[in-house]
């Protein structure tokens, strides 16, 4: 009798599914790329994070086939950000597994890549890679003032509650 009790919980164990918070990070990351596709017209390109025992920080990034200037820039990034904390934030099946609710900026690290703008020069009023993280906003440029030796530059960087407050001003 007893070994018949532990075999059916041992087979009810092995039958139990538990909930992997990395599949539902990345259901939720995939899902939102194809809001973000159908809404700016971007690609998702990239999932991740660290989640090795809950889910502390997301990172996701997309790209645009198409330039981009500074100000579109931080109005794709901020409101690309903004739309994932709140996503996540009212997802309840999610937020047992998060390291911090609700996740904030701090848990959430986008990244945007113009594909057209690799041949504007450094300085140009064109972004070609677009980071958020840290609480900030990077902006980076192709430099090709040496065409042998063209590379992503830093171009400039803001605070993301600048970013923020210019975008929130602008669509007034």
């Amino acid at each position: 009798m007893k070994s018949l009790l532990l075999c059916l919980f041992l087979l009810c164990s092995a039958c139990h599914h538990t909930v992997d918070h990395c599949d539902l990070a990345y259901d939720a990351m995939g899902s939102y790329g194809k809001e973000i596709r159908k809404q700016y017209g971007l690609e998702l390109t990239k999932v991740g994070g660290r989640m090795m025992i809950d889910i502390e920080v997301f990172d996701i990034g997309f790209a645009r086939k198409e330039k981009a200037t500074i100000d579109e820039a931080r109005q794709l990034a901020t409101k690309i950000t903004e739309g994932f904390i709140q996503k996540i934030n009212s997802d309840e099946e999610i937020r047992p597994y998060l390291h911090d609710f609700p996740i904030t900026r701090k848990n959430v690290n986008i990244h945007i890549r113009f594909d057209k703008s690799k041949n504007e020069p450094k300085g140009s009023p064109f972004a070609y890679y677009v980071t958020v993280a840290n609480n900030k906003i990077y902006y980076d440029a192709y430099d090709n003032s040496d065409p042998s030796n063209g590379q992503i530059v830093d171009f400039v960087q803001e605070p993301y509650d600048q970013a923020l407050k210019i975008v929130q001003e602008t669509s007034r």
